[in-house]
């Protein structure tokens, strides 16, 4: 390390800078031709008065310990290399001020193990959820005035910027290796998109709380490749196969960042009724807590598309709120997380799914005393996992238009040739969305491997039940809370025809389904990184990012299928075709994501799946004047298969009407049809009924059918 005083920084580029007065400062540079490593970092939570270093011995049914092992900081095609300019002065208002400007050459950071440790559960210790490194290099500025971290200041200037790739194996160099490639991660504090998001100033501090990051305008900038590589070497980022690409890019209004101190809260609310994780009435455990929460500017977009090939892009952008003129109140997007280790059978239980609570964790009693179903998630006695808890998150925006870019050619995808308009929407809000996702480092065979029970639920709250009720009255407030709840559709929202559509005021027309309610649920369930199926009950299946449980999962979706305007869908305003009730419970799950191969330049993603049914899955669709009097599919049980399936994004340069278009096929396999090398599956049977009568049983011993389902803006 060499450090050295010099007589001033070098002047910034931005400048929105030039008002700081330069001071003497210091520059520290890094150089190391070897890098860095540590054998072990851990991070102990609820260690009370236990020894230091030891996972035992602390609160009781909290204590434990995330260790990262062989963790190392290398440089990649040369050595370590970063270096940094500390200057403190003056804003040119009269404030004090200190800036920072540092910068970093590649360098590749690898976690080869990554666990926790209980007393429940001390032989997690030698178990590992995979190895990790990181490829970055990238800069970041930071100013602020009255200090570093001045949580009560609003002229502090943030700006990061990197670029590399995420690659994740279960196993030792030469397994196979999944990346999020041509990683890209940045943003900085702004002026707004109608100041042209220029570098702006915000607040970046710290409280007895944790990290605040705000500012009323920034630019958020994340994407990056799904790839594949099923024979590389030692974290390899040559000849992968592209999978897909995503991407979140463009202005965010009034985002706030916090990093809290503080896991879940143990204790219940006052009335007993809901758990307090937020800890609110009672102490929390010595985890973390994260809540990111903004609206959307104009130039903000959502991004799908191919990840090789043409590199064909869907931009989802213009956001807005649903409710138009009078939108959902609240920033549009919000989402709390919490961070931490539960073990034992100890603190919040699980889910509460299809109740009236319109906020909090119902406990499991007053779940089912308000009409909902509960899904238990906490580990059991014996048993300990690192946890991910989401609690009252939501979405209330969607995009209004849609752009599709052709970049292959390697033009400027602002050229009308390769980019094509639409007034068009993929809509998706959440309501109210709940998630526990309880991590654990196993295999299907072995010690290494991700296996995870998880309950997630995305709802409108009391929607359900009142479009169920028997009175009339109170179905028709069934679609009360629409601005809030969850709606899954598509929509023209161009619409210039109809009541209360014009040229200046279009409607957005959507069909889908409304006020809707979502549960996930799956137990055992692991995330493999393989080379191929072989070994395993299914060898054909191709090798890529498998999805796999044997035991339970459960996927549910019910709602008001129909459609109307989402500027206004309140009661009396949406056309309702039919209620629909879809349970998919499975004993068998397993879902392959994997490159597709390139066909005319276009790169698609592959998958693959199964689905055993377990004699409890159904489908029902209900008049919505008689709820009572429903068609229904019950009783499922047998296998259903999807093989050599494609997601794929092409350009209208790439298609012989000349529309672009999003195509999604496959085949279907069903029962002994859907062997995958291995077994063949159950025949497929179902009771057929209308409300409460039973017409009989239909049974479909084997078949194949080719789906294909493409969507086109003409």
């Amino acid at each position: 390390m060499i450090t050295s005083s010099v007589s001033a920084m070098a002047p910034l580029d931005d400048s929105e800078m030039s008002g700081v007065i330069g001071k003497d400062g210091l520059f520290v540079e890094i150089d190391s031709a070897t890098g860095f490593s540590a054998d072990q970092f851990r991070w102990e939570t609820d260690s009370g008065v236990a020894v230091p270093g030891a996972c035992t011995g602390g609160v009781a049914n909290q204590h434990g310990c995330t260790l990262m092992g062989d963790v190392s900081v290398q440089g990649v095609g040369g050595p370590l290399h970063s270096e940094m300019s500390i200057d403190a002065g003056g804003d040119g208002a009269g404030s004090a001020a200190i800036v920072i400007d540092s910068a970093w050459d590649p360098l590749r950071i690898t976690v080869d193990s990554l666990t926790h440790e209980t007393a429940v559960t001390p032989g997690y210790a030698g178990n590992s959820l995979g190895s990790l490194a990181y490829y970055s290099t990238g800069d970041m500025l930071l100013r602020n005035t009255n200090g570093l971290f001045d949580a009560g200041g609003t002229e502090a200037v943030f700006r990061l910027n990197t670029v590399g790739d995420i690659i994740y194996r279960q196993g030792g160099p030469g397994a196979a290796e999944i990346s999020f490639g041509n990683f890209n991660f940045g943003g900085f504090f702004s002026t707004g998109a109608a100041l042209g998001q220029s570098l702006g100033t915000g607040t970046l501090g710290m409280d007895g709380d944790g990290l605040i990051l705000y500012a009323p305008y920034s630019v958020l900038d994340l994407n990056f490749d799904l790839l594949f590589k099923a024979s590389p070497t030692d974290f390899d980022t040559t000849g992968r196969d592209p999978m897909i690409l995503f991407g979140w890019q463009g202005g965010l209004r009034d985002a706030l960042i916090r990093i809290n101190s503080g896991g879940v809260g143990y204790g219940l609310t006052p009335d007993g009724n809901y758990y307090d994780v937020s800890g609110v009435h009672s102490p929390r455990s010595q985890g973390l807590n994260i809540l990111a929460e903004w609206d959307y500017d104009v130039d903000y977009k959502w991004i799908l598309g191919q990840a090789g090939g043409n590199r064909t892009q869907i931009w989802f952008y213009d956001w807005v709120k649903v409710g138009g003129a009078a939108p959902a109140p609240g920033l549009a997007f919000s989402m709390p997380i919490i961070l931490d280790v539960m073990q034992n059978n100890v603190g919040p239980e699980g889910i509460c799914f299809g109740g009236r609570a319109f906020t909090g964790r119902p406990t499991a009693a007053h779940c089912g005393a308000i009409g909902g179903e509960f899904s238990a998630t906490r580990p059991g006695l014996g048993e300990s996992a690192m946890m991910v808890m989401i609690h009252d998150a939501h979405n209330y925006a969607y995009n209004s238009k849609v752009a599709v870019i052709d970049p292959g050619p390697g033009l400027d995808p602002t050229n009308p040739d390769y980019r094509d308009d639409f007034d068009w929407s993929l809509i998706y809000t959440w309501g109210k969305f709940d998630a526990d996702i309880m991590i654990r480092p196993e295999g299907p065979t072995g010690n290494v491997g991700w296996k995870s029970d998880v309950a997630l639920a995305i709802q409108s709250p009391g929607a359900w039940q009142a479009a169920n009720s028997t009175n009339p009255a109170v179905r028709a407030t069934a679609a009360s809370g629409w601005k809030t709840n969850t709606h899954f559709a598509l929509a023209d929202t161009g619409v210039t025809v109809g009541t209360g559509c014009s040229a200046l005021n279009p409607c957005h027309q959507g069909i889908g389904i409304l006020n809707a309610d979502l549960l996930w649920n799956v137990r055992d369930f692991f995330i493999q990184v393989r080379a191929d199926g072989v070994g395993t009950s299914t060898p054909s299946m191709p090798g890529g990012l498998w999805l796999e449980t044997n035991s339970a999962a459960q996927y549910r979706f019910r709602g008001m299928f129909g459609g109307g305007n989402f500027k206004n869908l309140a009661p009396g305003n949406t056309s309702v075709l039919a209620l629909i009730d879809v349970n998919l419970s499975t004993d068998r799950f397993l879902f392959v994501l994997s490159p597709g191969a390139i066909v005319g330049g276009d790169a698609p993603l592959r998958f693959d799946g199964i689905l055993d049914f377990d004699g409890s899955a159904y489908l029902s669709l209900a008049e919505i004047s008689s709820p009572q009097s429903s068609f229904r599919l019950y009783d499922v049980e047998g296998r259903v298969g999807w093989a050599d399936g494609k997601v794929l994004v092409q350009s209208g340069n790439n298609t012989v009407d000349g529309l672009p278009r999003l195509t999604i096929e496959n085949e279907l396999r069903i029962g002994q049809s859907a062997a995958f090398g291995g077994p063949v599956g159950d025949p497929l049977v179902a009771r057929v009924g209308f409300g409460q009568e039973e017409f009989g049983r239909i049974a479909m011993p084997a078949g194949v059918w080719h789906n294909e389902i493409t969507l086109k803006i003409p």
